[in-house]
């Protein structure tokens, strides 16, 4: 696997039916870090996303059979973390309410500046990495909260039992006093 500039890895599936669009852009991908899994249909997008969990699919909209919108609805129902990017040839409102109603997070007409998507890209990392961070400091902070909630228990502990002992003392102390107290037996 390749490993991103940002650090972690981060997955991208690339899917368009221009197998020159496709490729271009997956080694731009490729050479900028990220690891990156190319389809050229919709249908193979969806298996390779069954199979290798992507962070980003970046799908061409209008291909032939099951278009992108489709596989949108579907890797949205399978996987909703997985963000979806839109690149199409068409930007008219019809094409842009479609793709929104399919769920993508972003979309972008064609041709697209390759700097655009590296800074999305980039975007999407520094979230996935903000998320993973806290999910270690949450998982980090809960030991230590159980680790407190142990020295507390031990400690509630011990305070019981040297207030056992303070009680022993002075009921010795009672005793201690009484016995003096008391007159010498006559004999």
């Amino acid at each position: 696997m390749t490993h991103c500039p940002r650090g972690g890895t981060f997955r991208v599936l690339v899917v368009d039916d221009s197998p020159d669009n496709a490729d271009s852009l997956s080694l731009l991908l490729t050479l900028s870090g990220y690891d990156v899994r190319t389809a050229y249909t919709a249908a193979a997008a969806l298996s390779l996303a069954r199979g290798e969990r992507p962070d980003c699919l970046i799908s061409d909209i209008n291909m032939p059979g099951m278009d992108g919108c489709e596989l949108g609805r579907l890797i949205r129902a399978e996987f909703p973390a997985v963000k979806l990017v839109a690149v199409s040839g068409r930007s008219d409102t019809a094409q842009t309410n479609r793709v929104r109603e399919a769920g993508f997070d972003y979309q972008f007409t064609k041709p697209t500046d390759p700097t655009t998507i590296l800074e999305v890209l980039a975007m999407l990392q520094d979230v996935k990495d903000l998320a993973e961070s806290t999910k270690l400091i949450a998982g980090e902070t809960k030991q230590l909260l159980t680790a407190v909630k142990n020295e507390v228990r031990e400690v509630k502990q011990e305070v019981k039992e040297l207030k056992q002992e303070v009680k022993e003392l002075k009921q010795e102390m009672r005793e201690a006093r009484q016995a003096e107290d008391e007159p010498p037996p006559t004999g």
